[in-house]
């Protein structure tokens, strides 16, 4: 909750310490023939013993991976049982952040350093010498006088929690169970739907954890998760799912065919010769999760006696292969369970381990159930690396034109697919959903979609201060336009007076979403109150609010061939979008632009020019376009980063698109400045800190004197930097007042509703309630409303 008390700190202003370096985007194609089912990346990439060294930077150049390293002690509070020296292990020490997680990498090393980690040898109680595979038998021979019943276990993430709920109205029935864990790091998503335990038939984990991509965490949660279920209620087989599956079949085929089924366990094997698959899986290696991240701790040999399997983490298993997996006591289990603690992407491999090695070897069907949007060439960017020491694909959003990969599955015992996104393509989950359930809806609703990005409940981080601050600012205007509507009506007594002043601290906004029509971004919808106090009640008014952009071309026509760009920020290389949909900025944001451009015969060179609210250039790039003749006709979407000095100085910022020197397109775009830190209201000792650029307005270690006089900068540039340096002292009024000046020049007030009538400021204003209102939270939502 943001509170509005000035803090009392000292702060130390500092210039950026990351060193620039140029990004040149590559040509990025599409391969639509690739359309594997199986969760493991035919491209998965190990970072090399020097990226580990040089904190996980591939492009960082630092030591060579040939000089040593030592592990230095001071930096510790505790001493090591053993003498650290396997490179990985040390550099794994050196870049946690807990002390307390440093010490448990210490103490791993060391039982590793005693070959006292992993078993040598385990058991294999399957017959068969080789892997065991069995087909599936069809749905038609199923007894339908006892179909099965499913526990679903839904581990989910993110704020979608519509699209969490419609996924459930599709799939549910009594007769099924679901089991719901929530990230513990997302708590709006468990208070939503904490209420569907109203339901006899639906639960939400309180063990939850903060699982992270390729982590242990993942299997202990899904351990956990059937451990519960084995006494919530009676069932035949558990089938995980997330919130970005949907599935592509009745629910009563699915039912029809495990029912054919039972006592079957379905998992995705890797499909590859097992030595290959164990290298690229990092099978062979040790890993541990702590801090939110895996870390690699450096090679293992595996014990001899098992087969190895794993594929895909999506599975659909049969509850006496649970109760085993739960239950069971034998060395084989305990030895398998003591490795994948210290296993990158364990549930890709345990539970397909587990069978081909037990006695349930012989009821393996190779089928996930699953269908996967595989395009490698863009899901395979390494965007985890931040939190694993190995990088790994992830497969993209189903959009409309992925259309036929859907319909071929009539035909295969697919019953899931993914990934789906409604803040990319809602347009295709309706398609699926008016497909499985033989429907053509006509619900007004069904291309309107909103996703909550801020509630009051939650706890506030740093980098959220800055889009929180264009919330509040936005709510004050819509609040003015509002009671400009009463100019020359006298108020009744019960209603607000129109004169009251409107100021932060009058203002509390409870809750913003995002609004999307027929896929594309509209904007925002806040919710908030005006009084001078904060209250628990259902939001006062609700303003639709949509962001204003300028791009403008200067010269058309070849060379230039470029079609857009866009400065913004959260930049998702896989799905060519920004994640941050309304594109707020502040002086922390790390920007970048997306530029598209149409293919040519030859290629060209493109300069990038980032200009300052005071004229300083902050950095020129030379950008490569390549022709595309050759790849495709498709348009070329490029990406570029710039590593600035920060913080970025608040205000109009442009971007300057040349080629041979000519201007050809020119765009702008607004840094806003942070009207809280860490959710109280800046004051006047700490606002000059954040407001007045880096250190010399150096944004990179280069001189662009010669760049700015070129561009007709320098006569107007000191009177511009004194402006800018005036504006970075703003407080109070002041500062509401720049802001609100710089986030009425990109974005405008579409609409405002309200809550209760007593709220209006006045019989004038022209405003409807936000139960009729088309665009508000508060409108019907019948898609994603279980009954």
């Amino acid at each position: 909750m943001i509170s509005l008390k000035a803090p009392k700190f000292t702060l130390q202003r500092k210039s950026g310490t990351k060193k620039h370096e140029t990004h040149i985007s590559a040509r990025v194609v599409d391969d639509d023939n690739e359309d594997e089912e199986n969760g493991f990346s035919n491209q998965i990439a190990k970072i090399s013993s020097k990226d580990i060294e040089n904190n996980e930077n591939p492009n960082k150049k630092g030591k060579s991976s040939s000089q040593s390293i030592e592990l230095n002690l001071d930096e510790l509070d505790f001493k090591p049982n053993c003498v650290i020296t396997r490179k990985e292990s040390i550099s794994a020490i050196q870049r946690a952040v807990t002390q307390r997680c440093k010490q448990e990498i210490a103490n791993i090393s060391c039982l590793i350093n005693e070959d006292k980690l992993y078993p040598k040898y385990l058991p294999r109680f399957c017959q068969n010498k080789q892997l065991t595979k069995k087909e599936s038998r069809p749905s038609s021979t199923a007894k339908v006088s006892q179909p099965v019943k499913i526990a679903f276990i839904m581990s989910l993430n993110g704020r979608a929690v519509r699209q969490v709920k419609r996924l459930i109205k599709v799939l549910y029935s009594k007769r099924h169970f679901f089991y719901i864990h929530v990230d513990a790091r997302q708590d709006y998503m468990f208070r939503e739907l904490l209420k569907l335990e109203a339901l006899p038939n639906v639960k939400l984990s309180r063990n939850r954890m903060a699982t992270i991509w390729g982590g242990a965490s993942l299997l202990t949660m899904l351990l956990n998760s059937i451990k519960e279920l084995l006494t919530l209620s009676s069932w035949d087989f558990v089938i995980n799912l997330s919130e970005s599956d949907f599935p592509i079949k009745p629910l009563s085929e699915l039912e029809a065919f495990l029912t054919a089924n039972r006592g079957s366990n379905f998992v995705k094997s890797h499909g590859q010769d097992t030595k290959r698959f164990i290298t690229k899986q990092g099978l062979d290696k040790t890993f541990y999760e702590c801090d939110a991240h895996m870390w690699r701790l450096g090679d293992r040999v595996l014990p001899q006696g098992i087969i190895l399997d794993g594929g895909s983490d999506w599975v659909a298993l049969s509850r006496d292969f649970c109760k085993f997996i739960i239950n069971g006591k034998n060395e084989l289990l305990d030895g398998l369970l003591n490795i994948y603690k210290y296993t990158l992407l364990p549930a890709e491999s345990f539970f397909h381990t587990v069978l081909q090695n037990s006695k349930f070897c012989t009821t393996v069907i190779d089928n996930n159930l699953h269908i996967t949007n595989w395009r490698r060439k863009l899901g395979c960017k390494c965007q985890y690396k931040h939190i694993v020491d190995w990088c790994g694909c992830s497969p993209n959003d189903f959009k409309s034109e992925d259309w036929p990969k859907l319909l071929a599955t009539t035909e295969k015992a697919s019953f899931f697919a993914r990934k789906f996104e409604p803040v990319i393509s809602q347009e295709i989950i309706n398609r699926v959903e008016n497909w499985i359930l033989n429907k053509n809806d006509l619900d007004l609703t069904i291309n309107r979609y909103l996703q909550n990005d801020y509630h009051h409940l939650d706890p506030l981080s740093f980098n959220e201060d800055g889009r929180i601050s264009v919330y509040y600012i936005l709510a004050i205007i819509a609040k003015k336009r509002m009671n400009s509507m009463c100019d020359g009506e006298k108020n009744s007594e019960h209603i607000l007076q129109p004169n009251v002043e409107i100021n932060l601290k009058s203002i509390y906004v409870k809750e913003v979403n995002l609004f999307f029509e027929s896929d594309i971004f509209m904007g925002l919808v806040i919710s908030f109150t005006h009084s001078s106090t904060k209250t628990y009640n259902a939001s006062n008014f609700e303003v639709f609010v949509r962001p204003s952009t300028y791009f403008q071309l200067k010269r058309t026509g070849s060379p230039s061939r470029l079609m857009h760009a866009q400065v913004c920020s959260e930049y998702d290389a896989k799905e060519q979008v920004f994640r941050n949909f309304g594109c707020i900025l502040h002086p922390y944001s790390q920007i970048g632009v997306k530029h598209k451009w149409l293919p040519g015969p030859e290629n060209i060179s493109a300069t990038f020019v980032w200009v300052d609210p005071s004229l300083t250039v902050a950095g020129s790039f030379e950008i490569k376009i390549e022709s595309g003749e050759k790849l495709s006709n498709l348009p070329l979407i490029l990406y570029h980063k710039p590593l600035f000095n920060q913080p970025l100085a608040p205000g109009k910022w442009k971007l300057l698109i040349l080629i041979n020197w000519v201007l050809i397109a020119e765009t702008t775009f607004v840094i806003n400045p942070f009207i809280f830190y860490n959710g109280n209201i800046m004051n006047k000792e700490i606002v000059k800190y954040f407001h007045s650029g880096p250190l010399h307005l150096k944004y990179i270690d280069h001189n662009f004197t010669a760049v700015e006089a070129l561009l007709g900068f320098k006569d107007k540039k000191s009177s511009r930097i004194r402006i800018l340096m005036a504006n970075s002292r703003k407080y109070g009024k002041d500062l509401q007042k720049w802001a609100e000046n710089l986030v009425q020049d990109s974005w405008s007030v579409q609409d405002i509703c309200y809550v209760s009538p007593r709220s209006l400021p006045c019989h004038n204003a022209q405003v409807d309630s936000c139960f009729t209102t088309h665009w508000s939270s508060l409108f019907p939502d019948p898609k994603s409303e279980i009954k």
